[in-house]
């Protein structure tokens, strides 16, 4: 994909991934860095325009 179509792809996937990441730091007990990427992740779904996501992340915060 030499006309970068597939770099789009992953950038749209990179607040996702960083989801998946916070969960393995939070089962391997590192909530530093488990709030960090949740912080990441959020500013991704920010970028993208998937509110549905911040607000999902944002209430998960405040539980």
């Amino acid at each position: 994909m030499a006309d970068g179509a597939g770099s789009q792809h992953g950038w749209v996937l990179a607040p996702a991934l960083c989801e998946w990441r916070a969960e393995l730091a939070f089962v391997l007990g590192d909530t530093a860095l488990r709030d960090e990427l949740l912080r990441e992740a959020r500013r991704g779904y920010e970028e993208i325009g998937a509110a549905g996501h911040v607000a999902r992340l944002m209430a998960g915060n405040a539980s």
